[in-house]
């Protein structure tokens, strides 16, 4: 079976860790590196050409946006999953699922942290499915 490839890109290293830990956790995927900020991201995308990225909206140097837009523009661009902090309602996530994001997972605030591994079902469910849908 092959493994779709996932690049997770965030700028809290404890995020980082967890979500890389989810979805190497299911047989059908594989973190090939984390990003710590957009500008990281955009050149692991380019080395490591993932089939689906993790990305939180709110990242130093650039952020989710200012990575979606410069995906807009290449060919076999790879599906975006944010997850982010930013509620339903939020502006940002609206903009973002406009931009060609494929989906979004909320993740709990920051004083909640330890609560990010309940979204682990969630989260590997939206990822095996932008990667599917490529």
């Amino acid at each position: 079976m092959t493994k779709h490839r996932v690049l997770v890109c965030d700028d809290s290293a404890f995020a980082r860790k967890v979500l890389r830990e989810i979805l190497a956790a299911d047989p059908r995927l594989e973190v090939v590196d984390i990003a710590r900020d957009g500008l990281d991201a955009l050149e692991k995308i380019e080395q490591l050409k993932p089939d689906v990225v993790t990305l939180d909206l709110q990242t130093p140097e650039l952020d989710g946006l200012g990575v979606l837009e410069a995906l807009e523009k290449k060919p076999n661009a790879p599906r975006v999953v944010l997850v982010t902090m930013t509620d339903a309602e939020s502006a940002l996530a609206v903009q973002a699922l406009q931009k060609g994001a494929f989906d979004v997972v909320y993740k709990p605030t920051a004083i909640a942290t330890d609560r990010l591994y309940e979204l682990g079902a969630e989260l590997v469910m939206k990822v095996v499915a932008a990667a599917r849908s490529a």
